[in-house]
């Protein structure tokens, strides 16, 4: 699994079949350095199961796993975002920047992986 930061979409017409009715969108790969994500200039078109957007911190992954993501079906990707970040813990706290302009944690988001217990899954 990656962290990534949406950069912004992809718009392409002629595409097959099984990538139809998908978002796309680039995202650029995350890494903690200290108390903070720093972008390593890597970045990937993935498809978005979730809904995400324009700077926010997701959940990405690639390979089988992308294949095997809910609602991919028959669709040829190798990287999908499977979830949006609410909080990340680097260096022993919350990193300072998961969403761009706002605090460590999102309000708008009421649940946490931590508070859903499942940080280890």
């Amino acid at each position: 699994m990656l962290l990534a930061r949406v950069q912004e979409p992809v718009v392409s017409t002629a595409k097959l079949p099984g990538l139809r009715g998908h978002k796309l969108l680039l995202a650029e790969i995350m890494t903690s350095t200290g108390a903070r994500l720093e972008g390593t200039g890597r970045r990937l078109v993935c498809l978005d199961a979730v809904g995400a957007g324009a700077g926010e911190l997701v959940l990405a992954v690639m390979g089988s796993s992308a294949r095997m993501a809910s609602d991919m079906g028959d669709s040829p990707t190798d990287a999908v975002i499977v979830g949006i970040i609410d909080t990340v813990r680097t260096g022993g706290r919350a990193a300072a920047n998961c969403t761009p302009g706002q605090e460590a944690t999102t309000p708008d988001r009421k649940a946490t992986t931590q508070d859903q217990g499942d940080e280890h899954d």
